[in-house]
């Protein structure tokens, strides 16, 4: 049985691109990768289900505090295993929201968290309806999430400023067409450069789209292609003309 769910500015110096978007239009956030714990052994089933209840409930008291603004398990094997994204001041509080998740404390899972810059809005409309009706009922929808990594190729100083601009100009202007959801940078000193969530399309579709990113095209960073399963409320849909 797979387990899973899944502000202080920063620039992005290595990777050369514009000056730091607008507090109107972009935020920060915490995001967490769910993984499988190393020390993870199998379980009878029963025991096994007792903890994912626990985990499920664990999500749910997350969510209605307003620390946990979206999650969901990835479907596709052989890589993480969901994604949590908090609204926290720091990365370390958003590990203490995770430590008592009975998926946590036994084991089964352990978490990967990156300090993330990406668009306001992750969470809404959900967190108003749910608000305004605690029995409305979420759609959940399965959304291409690409993980965009470095190679050994990319420079210890940081891309060429004109190759970094030009991939957070094709970036948003991904955003803008409404292909792609929202997508979200991280701190270019770790390997993880950022995510992106496509809109409702096929993950080859996401995957040849990505393959054309001046940074993986540069040769400097790979796409790794997932699939997402999220209540669609929570993931904003991109807007015309958003810019920061």
């Amino acid at each position: 049985m797979r387990l899973g769910y899944t502000a202080a500015a920063f620039l992005l110096p290595a990777l050369a691109l514009p000056a730091q978007p607008p507090a109107s239009g972009w935020t920060h956030y915490c995001f967490g990768f769910l993984n499988a714990h190393p020390a993870r052994t199998e379980l009878p089933q029963q025991e096994a289900m007792a903890i994912q209840k626990g985990h499920l409930e664990h999500m749910g008291r997350m969510a209605r505090e307003r620390k946990l603004l979206s999650a969901g398990p990835f479907l596709t094997p052989g890589g993480p295993r969901g994604v949590v994204i908090y609204n926290c001041s720091s990365v370390a509080e958003a590990e203490g929201y995770t430590k008592p998740d009975p998926a946590v404390v036994n084991k089964r899972l352990e978490m990967e968290f990156y300090r993330m810059h990406a668009v306001k809005g992750i969470g809404e409309p959900y967190a108003s309806k749910i608000k305004a009706d605690p029995e409305y009922k979420y759609e959940m929808v399965q959304l291409p999430l690409i993980i965009l990594s470095k190679t050994e190729r990319y420079p210890a100083a940081g891309v060429p400023a004109g190759l970094g601009s030009a991939h957070f100009e094709r970036s948003m202007k991904l955003m803008n067409e409404g292909k792609l959801r929202f997508f979200g940078r991280f701190d270019p000193s770790r390997e993880k450069l950022g995510v992106y969530v496509f809109d409702k399309m096929t993950l080859d579709e996401a995957r040849r789209m990505m393959e054309d990113d001046p940074l993986v095209q540069a040769g400097l960073a790979r796409a790794l292609g997932l699939v997402w399963m999220v209540a669609g409320d929570t993931v904003p849909h991109a807007s015309a003309g958003l810019r920061p």
